[in-house]
């Protein structure tokens, strides 16, 4: 057993299981790789509470129904998931695969993966819903990026004068932004879809002739799908080693979004939409992630990424349209 798994977890769990190893193998969340005589397992927490864990494990079971493939929980002879304290585990199957290079072929797989994602909703299950801040603090943006500026700075990086003034005027925005939006995705033409809410290529197993499979369902929310697609165009090379240390350049954004919309046909509204709700999701997910990563600053690699990140907000929509 590992130390960070609590007991009653693996006695939950493996307790009438041989295991031979028990390994983490993710840094930024507990997620353990345990290999028992007869089968190699993952043991993570999911979505608390317990209720929203058994909806990510319904939508996930429809997933794997229309031919996507997709982690369910492994069925053993306890309850899994299960509930610890406030804390949800489950355990899925561990899938070997090919390492993400960012050929186009994997990228046309993970775009047409998302669109047909997107394409099926499936009205019966709700995953958590999606919300807009309830309240919007320039503070709050202002710590993040204070934290951003340090990382920099602590790593060698360097925030040039035109990023300073574009984030600074688009903090000053964000409020009126959340406003906006609010109301345009109510719109009925503005299509909301049970979705991942975390795509991106440290999340997908790729596997030869076959399509990747999706491991990491449990961040899956209910939302617009332009909100989940803008996601992925900032975060898709997030964390991931063998990927560029980057986001995507034109021709992997037009393999992506080409073999995505061969499943999907985005409306004028959610077209219209779409500046917005990257600029939202820059400012959202990004600016925090940036000002949060601090360990991910002091790796070559993902510090990179990061500092990539940072600089794309100036040219975010003119680089990734979708029309």
């Amino acid at each position: 057993m590992h130390k960070d798994i609590p007991n009653s977890v693996w006695d939950h769990f493996f307790d009438n299981l041989t295991v031979e190893s028990c390994d983490s193998i993710y840094t930024y969340a507990p997620v353990f790789k345990i290999k028992t005589t007869q089968n190699t397992y993952v043991l993570k927490q999911t979505r608390s509470p317990l209720t929203d864990a058994n909806k990510i494990t319904s939508w996930c079971e429809s997933m794997q129904k229309i031919g996507l493939s997709i982690v369910t929980p492994v069925a053993l002879s306890s309850s899994n998931p299960m509930l610890h304290e406030e804390e949800v585990w489950i355990v899925y199957p561990f899938y070997d695969g090919v390492q993400y290079i960012a050929c186009n072929e994997q990228i046309a797989q993970a775009g047409d993966y998302l669109g047909r994602m997107h394409q099926a909703n499936d009205s019966s299950i709700t995953l958590p819903q999606f919300e807009f801040p309830d309240e919007v603090s320039f503070e709050s943006f202002t710590q993040d990026y204070n934290q951003l500026l340090s990382n920099a700075k602590a790593n060698s990086y360097s925030i040039s004068e035109k990023l300073h003034l574009h984030l600074q005027n688009q903090f000053t925005k964000f409020e009126g932004l959340v406003d906006k939006l609010s109301t345009l995705v109510q719109d009925q033409n503005i299509v909301w879809t049970n979705a991942t809410w975390d795509y991106k290529a440290n999340n997908l197993i790729f596997r030869k002739q076959n399509d990747p499979c999706l491991i990491d369902p449990d961040n899956g929310g209910y939302l617009p799908r332009v909100f989940d697609l803008a996601l992925a165009v900032l975060l898709f090379h997030n964390e991931l080693p063998s990927a560029p240390h980057r986001l995507f350049n034109h021709d992997q954004w037009s393999v992506f979004i080409t073999s995505y919309k061969k499943h999907v046909t985005l409306s004028d509204q959610e077209i219209s939409l779409w500046p917005d709700a990257i600029n939202f999701m820059a400012l959202d997910e990004a600016i925090w992630l940036l000002g949060d990563d601090q360990d991910g600053w002091k790796d070559n690699h993902q510090g990179q990424f990061l500092y990539n990140l940072a600089n794309s907000f100036t040219e975010l929509t003119n680089r990734f349209t979708i029309d």
